[in-house]
Formats: C-alpha cells, sequence, structure tokens
C-alpha cells in the first residue's frame, strides 16, 4: 500500500531539508520511536506501535538510499521486525521539500508500505488511522524541533481534511498554522475508502 502525506512548515525550504534529513534529530520526533546507534547509512532504533488491538515492539533499520541536498529529496529504505513475532515492515520513504516562498516550505512523503504477518491481517482503515495518528503527532514534534523546542516559530498544524489531527491540541494553539494533508494513494485507496 502508499501512503502520501503533504504538510507546510514555517521555515525555509533548505533549512527543513536539512532538518528532516538528520535521521538522529528526526527520529525522536516520531511516536513510539527511539535512536539506538548509526552505522554507515544505516540507522538503528526502536518503534513502539499499536495497530487495533495487537502491540508491536519493533526493531527497525532504516537506510538513507538517497540524499540530494540540491533537489532536496531524501528517500530512505526501513525495515522492522517485531520481536514476539507479531509482524513486521518494509518501507521505501521518499521524503521532497519544496519552496513555497515567505519563508515557508511544502514537504511531501510518499511511503510505499509492506505489512507482514499477523499486522498484515489489519484492513486499509486500520492503517489509516494510525498513519493519521502519527503523522499528527510527528508534525507537532517537527514544529517543536524547527522552533528550538519553544514550539512558536515554526507553525506546522494539521488542517481539516485529517481528522486524526484534530484531536490534537497543538493544532488548535496555532490558528496560523499551514494545512496537512495525508491521503491515501494508489490501488489500496479503493479498498481504503470502501471499508
Amino acid at each position: 500500500m502508499q501512503l502520501v502525506n503533504e504538510f507546510t512548515v514555517g521555515v525555509g525550504a533548505e533549512r527543513a531539508f536539512a532538518t528532516l534529513s538528520d535521521l538522529e534529530r528526526v527520529v525522536p520526533c516520531i511516536p513510539g520511536a527511539r535512536f539506538e546507534g548509526r552505522d554507515g547509512e544505516d540507522y538503528h532504533g526502536r518503534v513502539g506501535l499499536r495497530i487495533g488491538p495487537v502491540g508491536l515492539n519493533l526493531a527497525s533499520t532504516a537506510t538513507v538510499v538517497e540524499c540530494d541536498g540540491a533537489a532536496r529529496r531524501l528517500v530512505v529504505r526501513g525495515v522492522a521486525r517485531d520481536r514476539s513475532g507479531q509482524g513486521g515492515a518494509n518501507a521505501l520513504v521518499t521524503m521532497t521539500v519544496g519552496d513555497e516562498g515567505a519563508g515557508r516550505s511544502q514537504v511531501r512523503v510518499v511511503t510505499d508500505l509492506d505489512l507482514s504477518g499477523r499486522v498484515a491481517q489489519f484492513g486499509g482503515a486500520a492503517i489509516k488511522q494510525v498513519n493519521r495518528r502519527i503523522v499528527a503527532q510527528f508534525i507537532r514534534e517537527l514544529d517543536s524541533l524547527l522552533s528550538g523546542g519553544s514550539g512558536e516559530a515554526a507553525g506546522v498544524a494539521a488542517g481539516p481534511d485529517l481528522p486524526a489531527a484534530r484531536s490534537v491540541p497543538y493544532a488548535a494553539e496555532s490558528p496560523s498554522s499551514a494545512t496537512v494533508r495525508a491521503r491515501w494513494a494508489g490501488p489500496s485507496a479503493a479498498a481504503a475508502a470502501a471499508g
């Protein structure tokens, strides 16, 4: 399945890309994730995640496949396995950052995701819900990181077409923030919408 998430941040494209491509700094922004070390272009960590009734504690490795500063494009291959055998995931994540002018930039993250084990039995609707929750929380943490921890300068928040994000109090605290759009793309879209 493919997940597409887009959001706008209140910093210039060069700064946004420099921050987002620094995986050691960005991993802690992901809910439940912990950075554990680096070996060349391989970044190791753990991610705690719940999909429906299944709780996962994933040992993960993210490998930088491409980092093009001129094009502001980052491609990362991720592999995650649950120690208890509940399942795992393989993902190819492509992030691009575009300049919107006036000190703002657009971030687009396309994730090609392949689930295995018990977790693969959950339908697109469950995965979509988890994706929305993670993205909303990630954006809140990214905002804090970009604004130097004060949570005031970057102005990243979830918008009306990301329902799970509306429940995040931070979104209400940033009325001037730009919109985040998360949408299902690819062949799984119809199934997710129908399910």
